[in-house]
């Protein structure tokens, strides 16, 4: 049997590849993972969750955890509390029913983009504020029971997100 030294352009050749299949490896998700900057915003807007005894619930998938799911339902979250939320890259589904928000306070989540799901049932918001979600593009579920918010405001809704089903009877309905 006779073996071949492998050449020394070959030999670099699979260090680089071990080297960079050990980083990619070793990385998992991190593009995916929160910089140091949002890391302090999630842990800001854990603790306001908590002080408000709300619930929270994060993406173990990932290294860094993300808020994906936050419920402040019947709590005395305020307007000004949701600028805690600014920066929720991936929050998916955020329930404020039956709390004082208004259309002040969707202001402050125009740009959570990953939302899919948010309830303002028996709250304060109107027509005026629904402006605030049209760049919302995967909005799927808006739940707006017992609120002054109209046909019409839901049409121009709808005009913005197609896709989007507003639901004006309850969770449901």
């Amino acid at each position: 049997m006779h073996f071949v030294q492998p050449s020394l352009s070959h030999n670099l050749h699979r260090l680089f590849v071990t080297s960079f299949l050990l980083t990619c490896l070793g990385c998992g998700d991190s593009a995916l993972r929160l910089s140091d900057a949002e890391l302090q915003v999630r842990e800001q807007a854990i603790a306001m969750i908590n002080s408000l005894q709300g619930e929270y619930r994060v993406d173990k998938k990932h290294a860094d955890e993300p808020l994906v799911r936050v419920h402040l339902a019947n709590t005395a979250v305020t307007n000004d509390d949701l600028q805690k939320l600014i920066g929720m890259a991936r929050l998916e589904n955020l329930n404020l029913q039956g709390t004082s928000i208004s259309d002040e306070g969707l202001a402050h989540l125009k740009d959570i983009t990953s939302l899919v799901e948010l309830n303002v049932a028996n709250t304060q918001v109107t027509d005026a504020g629904l402006v605030h979600l049209m760049g919302l593009s995967n909005l799927k579920g808006l739940y707006v029971r017992y609120t002054s918010i109209t046909e019409n405001g839901i049409n121009g809704l709808k005009q913005a997100i197609p896709e989007i089903n507003v639901i004006t009877g309850g969770f449901g309905s």
